[in-house]
């Protein structure tokens, strides 16, 4: 939630889901501008302070039933904290708590031995840790704003940054210097290839950008007048899938920078994408949608196969076939996260109401819905999922701070890990499975043990 006051009122209004981490980050800072403006559902709660009279911060928290504002280590409210609701976890299961940033951390990323994590945030910085000591090996200078998205690339031998103003830089991890940089429009996903130095990222104004490092060869693959929001590498590593802000999702292949084939919905069914999935075996791709649809494609054409709608607050789903009318999504029904269990053939999609749908891929049939328990007063959007390979399991993280397993094929939840005081905002899971790191609204990164979770 955030906290705004206007004249004599003090009004409560609701985060909405988003996107991802730059969407998340920039609509997160929209929200503190004083001259926003605020449609009517945002609005959950408004307070009238008496005419002359000063509330006194402790009177203001008991009107809020609980809810905390959160303050800095002296009491005074701190830039970044402020608009953060404060969570009491059960406890802390973590075993590293990382905390040198001083603001939201919207994005992480892990090295292939779990030796180095990257983390960027909204104070304006990116730091590369060790998970052995908990020190901060070196700080990714140079950024003015928050930092969206940081990765290392597939040999670990770099790792990339890019922030709100649209810089990039890379970095080598060896020597800790910045061997290029390059400044794009806002960027909305960042991401390597995996299996050369190749990096590829999306801008909101919809250009697809590949450059080839340290060199910084380029080719840009241009925009349609929509925002490219999410991307995917094809597991044959020679073209990617991109998601746009018009809700189409076209094919491309890299070398040639050309269009393979593309997804342009009819009028109805104009949603932008918020996220992209595709199967190991590259038959079928996925991409989730702000209306709450996800779309099942076939991966060489984009032919639509279906669009798989929770369209009732609780109620039936239906898989909703190319030929049938979309029906009216549930209010503030949107995908936040698409994902695949190759194993089993299934379809995962998670959603802003914390729920993770399990859908069979052959019959587009709904198999379980997966609800965590929700505590009164607190929001468990699913943020992020990660797929684990070691048996029918998937891992998501919430807005109430928690981060949950599931067995997919029973909807059960098999464990559940605490400690952050803010909602998470990001998940990696390492190499190896045995971690699982997160990033908060409470600036901070935590590791949690993974093992023996059968």
């Amino acid at each position: 939630m955030h906290y705004c006051s206007s004249d004599n009122d003090f009004m409560i209004i609701q985060r909405r889901g988003c996107c991802g981490a730059a969407t998340r980050a920039k609509r997160s800072m929209d929200d503190e501008e004083n001259d926003q403006e605020l449609c009517e559902d945002d609005v959950v709660e408004i307070i009238s302070l008496s005419e002359g009279e000063e509330q006194p911060i402790e009177d203001l928290e008991a009107d809020l039933d609980g809810v905390e504002l959160s303050h800095d280590k002296d009491g005074s409210d701190d830039e970044y904290s402020m608009g953060v609701m404060v969570i009491q976890p059960l406890r802390d299961d973590s075993i590293t708590c990382l905390n040198e940033h001083r603001g939201p951390v919207f994005a992480i990323d892990v090295n292939s031995n779990a030796s180095l994590v990257a983390s960027g945030s909204q104070d304006d910085r990116a730091l590369v840790w060790s998970t052995s000591d908990k020190n901060v090996v070196f700080e990714c200078n140079g950024h003015t704003e928050s930092v969206t998205c940081v990765c290392f690339s597939h040999d670990d031998k770099y790792l990339a940054t890019s922030d709100l103003a649209g810089l990039v830089q890379v970095w080598q991890c060896s020597n800790e210097k910045c061997v290029w940089r390059f400044d794009a429009s806002n960027v909305e996903w960042l991401m390597w290839h995996t299996g050369a130095h190749v990096l590829l990222a999306g801008t909101t104004d919809g250009d697809g950008w590949i450059w080839r490092i340290p060199s910084g060869d380029c080719k840009t693959i241009p925009s349609h007048g929509s925002g490219n929001m999410a991307a995917v590498l094809m597991p044959n590593g020679k073209s990617s899938c991109f998601g746009y802000s018009d809700g189409s999702v076209k094919l491309w292949d890299l070398k040639t920078v050309s269009l393979v084939s593309s997804y342009n919905p009819s009028p109805n069914q104009i949603s932008p994408v918020t996220c992209l999935s595709v199967h190991p075996d590259a038959s079928v791709l996925v991409s989730g949608h702000i209306d709450g649809t996800a779309r099942l494609f076939n991966a060489s054409n984009m032919k639509l196969i279906a669009m798989l709608n929770l369209v009732t607050p609780g109620g039936e789903n239906k898989g909703t076939s190319q030929e049938n009318e979309q029906e009216e999504p549930a209010e503030d029904h949107f995908t936040e996260a698409v994902g695949f269990l190759s194993s089993h053939n299934l379809i995962l999609v998670g959603y802003v109401t914390g729920s993770l749908a399990v859908w069979d891929i052959p019959t587009q049939k709904l198999r379980h819905v997966c609800k965590p328990e929700k505590n009164e007063g607190q929001d468990a959007t699913l943020v992020r999922m990660c797929v684990s390979e070691r048996g029918p399991f998937v891992y998501s993280c919430h807005f109430d701070g928690v981060i949950r397993l599931w067995n997919v094929l029973t909807a059960q939840c098999m464990r559940e890990w605490h400690g952050h005081t803010a909602g998470i905002l990001d998940i990696k899971l390492t190499k190896d499975e045995s971690m699982i790191l997160s990033s908060s609204d409470d600036s901070t990164v935590r590791l949690y043990e993974t093992r023996n979770i059968t």
